[in-house]
């Protein structure tokens, strides 16, 4: 998908501490908050970040990929299922990226997909037959999570909110 920050498309603007104004956007079911210094105009800041915020959409399926395979919340059991057999979508999803104007970062936040349908049944990668079908609604996750990961270039990824990412795991 194009994306174009166009000042004529913000969704909302506002100051989100002194020193620093934002400005909403929303492509499909996402969200894009760029951040600048307060007080100051937003379009040449939107024009700053363009080809920044086009990088980070083209890659929310690189981010999406790394959180499974490095950050792996909830039950290690699920993410070892989801590895080896075939099912339909994926249980993370990003909500929302967040540039910041001026220091040229990205971040996206993630969570467990609503749309990710936990009544599919799939098979252990062992079980051949298909004998002993296992269903994914028992790791439904019971509490939300939500995820921060920084974008440090094509591709490149690192987890910024490492304390909820412990708690998540148990």
């Amino acid at each position: 998908m194009r994306i174009e920050l166009n000042a004529s498309h913000i969704l909302g603007f506002w100051g989100s501490c002194g020193e620093v104004s934002q400005c909403e956007f929303q492509f499909g079911q996402r969200l894009i908050y760029v951040a600048h210094p307060a007080g100051e105009a937003s379009e040449p800041y939107l024009r700053e970040v363009q080809s920044l915020v086009q990088a980070a959409w083209d890659d929310i399926e690189a981010v999406i990929a790394f959180t499974r395979e490095t950050v792996r919340p909830g039950e290690p059991e699920l993410w070892r299922l989801l590895e080896s057999a075939a099912c339909r979508g994926s249980p993370l999803e990003v909500f929302s990226i967040h540039i910041a104007a001026g220091n040229g970062t990205a971040s996206y936040t993630l969570s467990w997909s609503p749309d990710f349908d936990w009544r599919q049944v799939v098979y252990d990668e062992f079980d051949t037959w298909k004998e002993s079908p296992i269903s994914l609604q028992r790791f439904e996750p019971k509490k939300d999570l939500w995820l921060s990961i920084k974008r440090c270039g094509a591709g490149r990824f690192e987890p910024e909110n490492v304390e909820c990412l412990a708690k998540s795991a148990q």
